[in-house]
């Protein structure tokens, strides 16, 4: 947790939110979202929000629970994204959320900093309600940092 509320991450966060490859990134992320969930309003679920990337945008398409470790990073989600959304303080791990409350999840960034990054993905699909919802994830291996912990491998990845 200490990692998270030190210099050096939170120069890492800045530097990355506002490059062109970021807000690109977004845009896709934000795209793929809306061709998923329809035209309707989505429940969505932000595990690990970080500084409200992603939230800033979803909390137009629904209403937004964004979750995340650091309580810094939540007092800024929620000065950046006022409409149709509220925070959480918590791990990815323990999802404080009814079961089958969200039509969507997006957890993006995060699990390559899990070192058992399954037992999020399966906590995440609890809370997901029905047939038609969905998880957006993905998983960096591009550039390991000294945070980048998880590990990943088809079997542990395969969904029952």
């Amino acid at each position: 947790m200490s990692f998270y509320n030190s210099p050096f991450y939170w120069s890492h966060l800045v530097v990355h939110e506002f490059s062109e490859a970021k807000r690109e990134y977004v845009k896709h992320i934000i795209e793929l979202i809306m061709k998923l969930g329809g035209t309707r309003r989505l429940r969505i679920l932000d595990v690990g929000s970080g500084i409200g990337s992603y939230t800033v945008h979803l909390s137009r398409l629904g209403e937004v629970t964004y979750l995340d470790i650091s309580r810094k990073s939540l007092h800024l989600t929620k000065q950046r994204s006022k409409v149709n959304a509220s925070g959480i303080l918590a791990s990815a791990e323990f999802l404080p959320v009814a079961d089958a409350s969200f039509d969507m999840a997006i957890c993006l960034d995060i699990l390559e900093h899990i070192a058992e990054p399954r037992g999020v993905i399966d906590a995440i699909m609890t809370v997901l309600g029905s047939e038609d919802s969905y998880l957006v994830a993905n998983y960096d291996i591009s550039c390991p940092e000294r945070d980048h912990i998880g590990r990943l491998t088809r079997t542990n990845l395969r969904l029952q």
